[in-house]
């Protein structure tokens, strides 16, 4: 949305700087132009239907069906809002993402949609949700669920952020134990959802490669844990890293640089 215009900017560099060819913004059309502004590298579609826009959440989620075989990954939530025609939007493309084989991160308020429609990603096969600590609150069904829990309930990967991140594929999990720092940013939230989304779509198509030995299901789950605790430790050592250099003035462009 217009007022969160820096998340989807840094979600999409973030991606580009972790070594995907391309980024694809799609925003509204009042989102647009701030987020082309801040770097010629990005590709801004503005296609997402919003209140007062001439477009509908049913042309949105045609034009973005036209573009959606192209990606790799799809990222949603950084910079989303929760305007009641994006939200319906939103709801419609991720039914529409079900379609395509590529994974799928929920991160904002995209997982907070999924909070108030738990079957939202019912039949998606490759779904990660990156909740924060009131994220999580809102995700779960009962008090002191945990991560393995929720990533059953929702069949996802489920990264659970905090200080020592825990990432859980049901059954399967690992701790992220990458030290950060004492400054926490906002928008720290948006780097690691466009990293996530570049490790895991180079996970999934290592998944996918045709080989004459196939990879086996626990094979397939590690590899996501994988994904996932590269970036976390990325993000991570990032956030260190330009806290040396700038203490309390650390912001998230520091980090993504």
């Amino acid at each position: 949305c217009f007022e969160y215009t820096g998340a989807p900017y840094y979600s999409a560099t973030s991606a580009l700087k972790c070594g995907a060819d391309l980024a694809m913004v799609f925003c509204t059309e009042a989102a647009a132009v701030p987020i082309k502004s801040y770097s010629p590298e990005l590709i801004v579609h503005p296609i997402i239907a919003s209140k007062g826009s001439e477009l509908t959440p049913e042309q949105s989620v045609n034009k973005l069906s036209k573009i959606i075989t192209r990606l790799t990954a799809l990222v949603i939530g950084p910079g989303l809002g929760r305007d009641p025609v994006v939200m319906e939007t939103t709801e419609k493309v991720i039914h529409m993402s079900k379609n395509h084989d590529i994974p799928l991160i929920l991160d904002g308020d995209a997982l907070w949609l999924l909070s108030q429609k738990k079957d939202l990603i019912d039949g998606h096969k490759h779904c990660v949700l990156l909740p924060n600590v009131p994220e999580f609150k809102r995700l779960q069904t009962e008090e002191d669920q945990t991560a393995e829990s929720l990533s059953k309930q929702y069949k996802a990967t489920v990264v659970q952020k905090q200080e020592k991140d825990r990432i859980s594929c049901g059954d399967m999990s690992t701790i992220c134990t990458a030290t950060g720092s004492s400054r926490r940013c906002g928008g720290q939230g948006d780097v690691l959802a466009g990293s996530v989304g570049v490790f895991m779509g180079w996970a999934h198509k290592q998944i996918n490669k045709e080989s004459a030995i196939p990879m086996n299901d626990d094979q397939k789950t590690k590899l996501k844990l994988c994904a996932c605790l590269a970036a976390c430790t990325l993000v991570k050592d990032c956030n260190r890293s330009a806290f040396e250099k700038h203490y309390r003035g650390t912001t998230t462009i520091e980090i993504i640089n």
